[in-house]
């Protein structure tokens, strides 16, 4: 929920002189940005997939709803009212899960943390190639496996600050259109 309170982009490099403890700092810090990213990929999904099986399962009971508070079935007392007022709840359920989805905007979040998370398996995987035998990195590799990592861990925090102010943009403009003032765009000049 509030990913960004462990969000450590750029972690200091380590302070020891001996390139083995710096080796280590680097695969350690590589697990657990693999692990951070698997438990963010994951989590996502799960929230993507329950916000579309919520619509979709509430969308087939209110037709449900709808059609038997229609058709008579319901002969009576107040029944076919409060099958519109249930109709009428749930299709305000759907909408308030799907805006928060379209905010939250699991969708991208999971194939982008997917994404990372594949980059992280390449980095591993190339350390651990190259370290094969217990071989130890020459202090340049550490430092160009550390600032791939950087790279990676940038680009994404790059992609996830850029989709962020756009739905804030986005969020101003539709604001604008109920009545209050677009501040993300000039003001028309007047002839």
């Amino acid at each position: 929920m509030f990913e960004w309170l462990h969000w450590h982009p750029m972690t200091a490099p380590p302070t020891a002189k001996d390139k083995s403890s710096a080796q280590n700092y680097l695969s350690s810090c590589v697990a657990r940005h693999i692990q951070e990213y698997r438990d963010r990929r994951d989590s996502n999904r799960k929230n993507a997939f329950f916000i579309k099986m919520f619509s979709v399962f509430v969308g087939a009971i209110t037709t449900v709803v709808i059609g038997v508070g229609s058709s008579g079935l319901l002969v009576g007392g107040n029944y076919p009212q409060y099958a519109s007022i249930l109709a009428l709840i749930l299709t305000a359920s759907v909408t308030v899960i799907s805006a928060w989805g379209a905010f939250s905007g699991h969708d991208w979040k999971w194939v982008r943390y997917r994404t990372t998370l594949a980059q992280l398996y390449d980095l591993e995987d190339d350390i651990a190639i190259e370290t094969a035998g217990n071989a130890q990195l020459p202090e340049h590799r550490v430092r160009e496996y550390y600032d791939r990592l950087k790279s990676i861990l940038r680009e994404t925090n790059a992609e996830w600050t850029k989709r962020r102010a756009a739905g804030e943009k986005d969020f101003v403009i539709s604001a604008s259109r109920d009545g209050a003032k677009d501040k993300s765009r000039p003001p028309k000049k007047r002839r």
